[in-house]
């Protein structure tokens, strides 16, 4: 072959030439233009998942923050007296509230005379986040001034004075008076003392029953020198006593007189409400009217006289009082000077203290009744305590 030949042969195609790639480049470019749109479209799928959890980490935090709310908004508007229409412990619900796109609810339902269990509930709910809920519990107890019975009846300073008395006139008794109706006090508590003062003896003359049938409880009389003291303020203390007498919501000036035609002490209701306005009324003892939830602090600024009638609360005297014609009394009497009963007497459930300052001399001549009650004194407590939540006690429902 000629030199000629091989220049020309140069120039003729090679059919089998392995050199030849037509075609490739534009495959690679649109592999690569589908993994970068694989990737571009996972990346907006992966942000708009982010984005949706964070809108709905922030829903549930908004329900929590509501369910929080919700609690303490059912302690703050818990009314301790509260009854449930069928006598048990549930105290009944709030229906739902919607506020900024949060509903909550809660409901209350009483484990003691000073517990509760509250359960808050708030649900979160948006178009594009959906549904966020979220429950909490928690024990709720109401805070009320230590006012614990050494006694029935406790009595600083001299004591009452020894008087005879006919069998049946005076019957004092530190056993607990069993709680009836709905709403009452679950329990029976153990029996105090009938009587506590700092001289046992002086008041045994006083008393003339059948084996010593006018005074019972463990024991009948409670002897405590530290007693003889009327600073003592009957085993109550200053602190107590001061703190009773700054929350009155009821206040009598010295010399005041309770009963009788002109202003007889019971319930007073107007259109179907309790009309607590009315300085002689203090609830409603036998429970049938709708001042049965009633119990007034009542403090008075020196003498006090009683005459029949009923009512309860806690009634706290700066002087003396005179129970007479038989007037009932249901929860705590604190009295600063001294304790009188006259022409039937009175009748107390729950506890009484008697300071003995003034100088004027306790007398239960007039007889009487007078029982210590648990029950009574929580019930009149209780409505003069603060609700608070216990410490770490609220924990998340599912």
């Amino acid at each position: 072959m000629t030199r000629a030949q091989r220049d020309l042969g140069d120039d003729v195609p090679r059919e089998n030439s392995g050199h030849a790639r037509r075609g490739v480049a534009l495959i690679v470019v649109m592999i690569a233009v589908v993994l970068v749109g694989v990737l571009i479209a996972g990346a907006f799928f992966g942000s708009t998942q982010e984005l949706r959890i964070g809108r709905a980490v922030i829903e549930q935090e908004r329900a929590l923050a509501a369910a929080e709310y919700s609690l303490h908004e059912a302690l703050e508007n818990l009314t301790i007296g509260q009854e449930s229409d069928d006598g048990g412990s549930r105290l009944g619900a709030r229906p739902p509230v919607e506020h900024d796109g949060v509903t909550t609810s809660f409901s209350i339902t009483r484990l003691g005379a000073l517990s509760f269990w509250i359960v808050a509930r708030a649900v979160a709910q948006t178009a594009d986040a959906g549904q966020a809920t979220r429950r909490l519990g928690a024990f709720a107890v109401v805070e009320v001034p230590d006012l614990t019975p050494l006694a029935a009846m406790t009595f600083s300073g001299a004591g009452p004075v020894p008087e005879p008395l006919e069998a049946g006139v005076l019957r004092v008794t530190g056993s607990d008076a069993a709680p009836s109706g709905p709403g009452a006090c679950a329990g029976v508590a153990d029996p105090i003392a009938g009587v506590a003062l700092s001289d046992a003896a002086s008041f045994g003359t006083s008393v003339e029953c059948p084996a010593g049938s006018c005074i019972t409880g463990s024991p009948p009389v409670l002897q405590m020198p530290e007693l003889q003291d009327p600073n003592a303020l009957g085993g109550v203390g200053a602190a107590v006593w001061n703190e009773l007498t700054s929350g009155a919501t009821i206040t009598l000036p010295a010399g005041t007189v309770i009963g009788g035609g002109e202003r007889p002490l019971g319930p007073h209701v107007i259109d179907g409400e309790c009309d607590r306005t009315i300085h002689h009324n203090w609830g409603d003892i036998d429970r049938s009217t709708p001042c049965r939830d009633y119990f007034p602090l009542v403090h008075v600024g020196g003498d006090l006289m009683v005459v029949g009638g009923a009512g309860q609360g806690i009634l706290v005297v700066d002087g003396d009082l005179v129970l007479s014609g038989g007037v009932r009394f249901s929860g705590a009497v604190l009295v600063r000077g001294s304790l009188r009963t006259s022409d039937g007497g009175g009748h107390v459930a729950g506890a009484v203290w008697v300071a003995g300052l003034g100088g004027n001399s306790s007398s239960l001549a007039g007889g009487g009744t007078f029982v210590y009650s648990r029950c009574a004194l929580l019930s009149a407590l209780s409505r003069h305590g603060t609700p608070a939540l216990l410490p770490r006690s609220w924990t998340e429902i599912h």
